[in-house]
């Protein structure tokens, strides 16, 4: 019978020592199959928890009042991050933004909260596992609102690196609130203004007045389509100017046109009282007696759509 041998290693010729090269063969290929067959570690993902709800409001909310929301944020993961954070939240049309305010952290928080608008954003470049905030949103009912209820504010938020696709964005309500309907709150108000008081009247001299349509206050109030206002003088008196367009007539009548809450309080306490006003002048007539009663009256009409005062 011939002989076979082997040349690897440090076998011997005719002895055939094929016992010590199949094993580390097989285990050199065992191991470079699983380097091709398995995948790259996945980069750890995260899981986001949002919620938002009405902070210190009452349910039932007038025009002007003011309207808290707030966002609690957190992120969860045990080895990595949730990526970049985006928050987004359409008021509802009853409602106008304030400001935001939130934690001072680095990387910062962005908001993007303009006042007087219908949206904001809040951005953060990374959101990371333990990370936990608490936003505060700042509305308010807009000046010109209507009666509603169930007036309901969803917001969303938005990871880039989320456990799951459904956490990818996440929804949240707050409690609905109801919108009242407002009720006109003006007052007319009168004064003379030279000579002012306590100086007297005398007889043929000039007397300057001021009139006033005011509103007491912006919260609760409501616009007004139509407004004027009408000023009998004493009749033996002469109308001398009038301010505002005031007519060369007794009375003296002023057509105010329409009232804007908005436009009347533009950086004012909507708390406050705001008054559009007009002057006038007069000469009284000599030869008037000592107490000669001289009465002007003044008299106004506000108009709303739906609601007339005299």
């Amino acid at each position: 019978m011939g002989h076979w041998a082997w040349t690897l290693g440090q076998g011997q010729k005719g002895q055939g020592r094929n016992n010590s090269i199949w094993p580390g063969l097989l285990a050199f290929i065992v191991l470079y199959g699983a380097a091709l067959l398995l995948p790259a570690a996945a980069a750890a993902q995260g899981t986001q928890t949002f919620i938002k709800s009405l902070f210190n409001t009452p349910t039932n909310r007038q025009t002007g009042d003011s309207v808290v929301y707030r966002f609690a944020i957190s992120c969860s993961s045990l080895s990595g991050s949730c990526g970049s954070l985006s928050i987004s939240d359409m008021l509802p049309t009853q409602v106008e933004v304030v400001d935001c305010t939130g934690p001072n952290v680095t990387p910062p928080i962005n908001y993007n909260c303009p006042a007087g608008g219908s949206s904001i954003t809040i951005t953060r470049s990374v959101f990371n596992d333990g990370d936990s905030f608490l936003i505060t949103l700042n509305t308010r009912v807009r000046l010109d609102a209507v009666a509603a209820t169930n007036v309901i504010n969803t917001a969303s938020s938005t990871i880039t690196n989320p456990s799951t696709p459904a956490n990818g964005t996440v929804n949240s309500s707050a409690s609905p609130i109801n919108i009242q309907a407002g009720t006109p709150n003006y007052e007319l108000r009168k004064q003379r203004i030279d000579p002012a008081p306590p100086l007297r009247i005398a007889a043929g001299t000039q007397v300057s007045y001021r009139v006033q349509l005011c509103s007491l206050s912006a919260i609760g109030n409501v616009n007004l389509s139509a407004a004027s206002l009408s000023d009998a003088f004493f009749a033996g008196a002469s109308f001398v100017t009038a301010s505002g367009s005031g007519t060369n007539s007794n009375p003296i009548t002023w057509n105010l046109g329409p009232i804007d809450l908005a436009t009347l309080y533009a950086g004012q306490p909507l708390n406050s009282v705001q008054c559009i006003s007009r002057t006038f002048t007069i000469a009284y007539p000599s030869g008037l007696a000592n107490n000669t009663p001289v009465n002007n009256t003044l008299d106004g009409s506000i108009y709303t759509g739906w609601w007339e005062s005299h």
